[in-house]
């Protein structure tokens, strides 16, 4: 999607960590940017954290709206993921 992960690792600028808490199926990690611009990078269960996201990078890597189409159509992926023993994972970011 056009980003260096290497930039978002740098220890010097990640503020903060929240461990993954299996109470909240999530962790989190707060990183500045050298402009100072702060980032909060989030990672976990999806039926957590769908509910907290409005859009999403489509396979263009462009931004869409969370439509109750699409987060039907999410949900049902993640069914028939688990009907299959696998485990799905959000990442997001704001």
């Amino acid at each position: 999607m056009g980003y260096d992960y290497k930039k978002f690792r740098n220890k010097d600028h990640i503020v903060k960590i929240f461990p993954f808490s299996s109470e909240k199926k999530k962790m989190a990690t707060i990183y500045q940017d050298d402009k100072g611009a702060i980032y909060v990078f989030v990672k976990g269960a999806p039926d957590f954290l769908i509910p907290y996201c409005s859009k999403y990078v489509n396979r263009n890597g462009h931004q869409s709206k969370i439509t109750n189409e699409f987060a039907e159509s999410l949900q049902q992926t993640i069914v028939d993921f688990a009907n299959e023993s696998l485990r799905t994972l959000l990442l997001s970011y704001k």
